[in-house]
């Protein structure tokens, strides 16, 4: 698959050592682990991204050429109020708007570590798709 960009639903810290972050990890480098976290440390005093907000990191691969993190958690665990997640998909096509991205990846968020059900999870990105595009 060829896009602009994929999103990883990584932890505030940028640690990637489960689930689809560690498939990204294996597929683009311990690079990318290391330049997330660089980017956090550097735009955020606190070390770690908050929960809602995005950033995007090169990837160095022509047919990915980035990677959007958006921590749907500030520590791997279960999410405790998935509505939390309308908020990161809104700030995932706001990243990828701001980018001009065309064409990103998006898995479902939460669903895994964070123990939200699919179908939960794909309301929220619909909600947030709508919400987004009435803004533009």
């Amino acid at each position: 698959m060829k896009c602009d960009a994929i999103v990883a639903s990584a932890n505030s810290y940028g640690w990637m050592g489960g689930g689809l972050d560690l498939v990204y990890r294996n597929e683009f480098g311990f690079e990318l682990q290391w330049t997330a976290q660089r980017f956090i440390t550097d735009k955020y005093a606190d070390g770690y991204i908050p929960v809602g907000e995005c950033l995007s990191v090169p990837t160095n691969s022509p047919t990915i050429p980035n990677v959007i993190f958006a921590p749907t958690m500030k520590q791997p665990n279960p999410i405790a109020d998935p509505c939390i997640l309308e908020n990161v998909y809104l700030s995932i096509f706001r990243t990828a708007c701001h980018h001009g991205y065309k064409n990103i990846g998006i898995p479902d968020l939460g669903t895994g570590i964070g123990r939200v059900p699919p179908e939960t999870s794909a309301r929220f990105a619909i909600s947030a798709f709508k919400s987004f595009k009435e803004q533009q």
